[in-house]
């Protein structure tokens, strides 16, 4: 099983997210690159296909919060919600979270540490939470992504001009 080939432990993974996996596949689905499976012959899935589940997750899961804090309106739902569910931002929770030590890389991709570059973090994040999805459901997703505080914005009736700052 590819989990025990990984850098770190995922049930520590598991604790930082607040969310136990109660089938660990997810969570190695999640959490294996394409360029892992290309030198594994014998590994068949890989983190891409969770990746597109995952950023439709998150982008409930972001338009939801930004609903349920006073955003009501079509035009400030869409423009808001861009910066919550850009690659960037996703690949700076996961470089927080340290992802790249759970996931499982290619030796190529693991001798240039490809992590450092672009946006991959970002996809391993929406991976994990496509994963999340299908063990556990939206409320589970839900409760990691309250977890992790992804969206740590005050409410739009609150103080209006305290989000132009931050927006800025």
């Amino acid at each position: 099983m590819p989990s025990t080939e990984n850098n770190a432990d995922q049930p520590f993974l598991e604790t930082m997210i607040g969310y136990e996996f109660d089938d660990k596949n997810w969570m190695d689905r999640a959490l294996t690159a394409k360029s892992y499976i290309n030198e594994n012959k014998e590994i068949t899935y890989h983190n891409q296909p969770l990746a597109t589940l995952g950023d439709a997750v998150i982008r409930v899961l972001v338009m939801e919060t930004l609903y349920n804090k006073g955003y009501g309106e079509k035009g400030d739902l869409t423009k808001e919600a861009e910066t919550f569910v850009k690659r960037e931002y996703l690949t700076d929770i996961g470089r927080g979270l340290g992802l790249e030590h759970y996931i499982l890389w290619g030796k190529g991709d693991r001798s240039k540490k490809i992590w450092n570059e672009g946006t991959v973090l970002g996809e391993f994040l929406e991976s994990l939470f496509g994963a999340i999805f299908l063990d556990g459901g939206m409320v589970s997703a839900r409760d990691v992504f309250n977890c992790m505080d992804i969206m740590n914005i005050p409410d739009k009736n609150f103080n209006d001009s305290t989000m132009n700052n931050v927006n800025n």
